[in-house]
């Protein structure tokens, strides 16, 4: 199978991150999408009933859900990993098979920090938790790529890549992206409610008001936009993490030899 891969010299910023995160997703997706939907269906097959509870006022039984989305959050992050570590493939060419279960177990661990930490932090003004978000997508690139699990070959590249400015406006572009998508199909849907759903579609205003005013309706929304980002946003952050790390220890004219050394031959 020819790898298509991705260039890191002409994707040097948070916007050429996004667009070769696309561009992955365009080439590989007969592989990666069927994947990734069998890494979020478990996780929204379970949300679907804990926002109806929480639509209801029914808190108890959202609560007791969670004993099942845990395995579902941990079948999602392996899946992921499996993803991401497509893309490192893409970019690098590093095809160790095995090297993904020798690390998923660590991998867990951090993510499942990672997310209390997340789940917290909304707690204080989402401050903390952005952190976590972008700790969370960097956590396999950097284990997969680390020759032991230690501080310094694990955690100072992910501190390298948290610091960056350009791994902040990714975040802060998909957030804003998310957004704009967000309000605008909600505005669509009111705009279609006063307009052409109750003639076409016989369904009395009342109905409709009650509909557009649930909770249940824009957390559903919600959930089905953050699966569409969730693949973008862990296909985009690995490529900016080897982007990063590139640029921290000269990588790219490592890469350039290595493709003159390829042509020369």
């Amino acid at each position: 199978m020819a790898r298509e891969s991705i260039d890191l010299q002409s994707n040097g910023d948070f916007a050429g991150a996004m667009d070769a995160g696309l561009e992955f997703i365009r080439a590989h997706g007969a592989w990666v999408l069927p994947m990734y939907v069998l890494a979020v269906a478990p996780t929204a097959l379970l949300m679907l009933p804990i926002i109806g509870d929480i639509a209801i006022h029914r808190p108890s039984n959202a609560a007791s859900y969670g004993w099942f989305l845990l395995p579902a959050m941990l079948w999602r992050w392996s899946i992921l990993a499996l993803i991401q570590q497509r893309v490192r493939w893409a970019i690098t060419g590093k095809t160790d098979g095995r090297l993904l279960l020798r690390r998923l177990f660590p991998l867990i661990i951090l993510r499942v920090t990672l997310a209390a930490w997340a789940l917290w932090g909304c707690w204080l003004l989402l401050a903390p938790g952005l952190p976590a978000i972008i700790l969370g997508a960097l956590a396999a690139p950097s284990l997969l790529d680390a020759p032991t699990i230690s501080f310094k070959h694990v955690f100072q590249p992910i501190w390298t890549a948290l610091t960056a400015p350009s791994t902040w406006r990714q975040l802060l572009a998909v957030l804003l992206t998310l957004l704009v998508v967000y309000i605008g199909i909600l505005g669509t849907l009111h705009l279609l409610a006063n307009t052409v759903i109750p003639s076409f579609a016989g369904i009395s205003d009342l109905r409709l008001q009650l509909l557009l005013r649930s909770s249940a309706l824009e957390l559903g929304i919600g959930l089905f936009m953050w699966m569409g980002f969730d693949l973008l946003w862990h296909s985009s952050s690995v490529i900016q993490f080897y982007h990063v790390q590139s640029r921290h220890t000269g990588a790219d004219i490592q890469f350039q030899l290595n493709a003159l050394r390829g042509k020369a031959a």
